[in-house]
């Protein structure tokens, strides 16, 4: 598909990347699911100290905050240029996107802010010692914080869903492929991160379903774990994939190994 005019140059109206990266998380589902989690294990159990190992998940939990609207600033520009040159196409004036709940920014937001008070409630006391609840000076300048850059990504991260001002200034670097493949690595690498998550909860003993009303309520969780575990870091290119059938087939393949774990059992 050409690029429309004025397109950065090298724009396509399609992309596959999204589907690329639900067959990645297939595959590490399949091939190394249990060592991954392993490995992630092990480097934090066998750090010297409690606050070594409160360091290292506080470094992957700011990874997993800062990677999505570090993606959303360097891919906006060439996503908006093919959005509009997919417009173009279809012979309407804009793509719509954000279109129902899940795109809406306070549930993006309410998943940032589960993310970081279970991180300062779980890892806090691991590095401020087992008595940061009660230290006012500690505790609120951290709860603050994570709103504040809760607040910053999603406000940066739903950026990315808006047309560019007619008068905004032409960035080489943001308009180029090379922009693009940065921001693609930023998606690649926060899914895995929040992978490692998912494949955890998956380690979990089940026993195999044994009623409607408990293969209901296993519905409900997976629903719910992959809001909280998938959606947030793949969002940028479901905006753009969930316009086409592929994308739910590759998002459920991808979900694949947690449907199993559930209803069949084990861990």
């Amino acid at each position: 598909m050409p690029a429309r005019a004025g397109a950065p140059s090298g724009t396509r109206s399609v992309t596959y990347r999204g589907t690329v990266l639900d067959l990645l998380v297939v595959a590490l589902n399949l091939v190394a699911g249990p060592r991954a989690t392993d490995w992630v294990t092990d480097l934090i159990s066998y750090a010297p100290d409690e606050r070594t190992q409160g360091l290292i998940v506080g470094i992957g939990t700011g990874a997993m905050l800062l990677l999505p609207a570090l993606a959303a600033v360097l891919k906006r520009r060439r996503t908006q240029a093919r959005l509009a040159a997919l417009a173009e196409q279809e012979g309407v004036e804009r793509i719509q996107l954000r279109t129902g709940c899940l795109f809406n920014p306070i549930f993006y937001l309410s998943v940032n802010l589960i993310l970081g008070c279970a991180v300062v409630a779980g890892i806090g006391p691991l590095v401020f010692g087992s008595d940061l609840m009660d230290r006012g000076e500690v505790f609120v300048p951290l709860i603050l914080g994570v709103i504040v850059a809760s607040v910053w990504q999603t406000v940066i991260v739903y950026r990315y869903f808006e047309p560019l001002p007619a008068k905004a200034r032409p960035s080489r670097f943001l308009e180029s492929r090379a922009a693009e493949f940065l921001g693609d690595a930023c998606i690649y690498v926060n899914t895995m991160l929040f992978q490692v998550v998912w494949l955890t909860v998956a380690t979990t003993q089940f026993e195999p379903v044994t009623s409607v009303q408990d293969a209901f309520g296993r519905l409900f969780y997976i629903f719910f774990a992959a809001l909280l575990a998938y959606f947030p870091p793949r969002m940028l290119y479901l905006v753009e994939e969930l316009r086409r059938p592929r994308g739910y087939l590759t998002l459920l393949l991808a979900n694949a190994a947690m449907l199993y774990r559930l209803f069949v059992g084990g861990g």
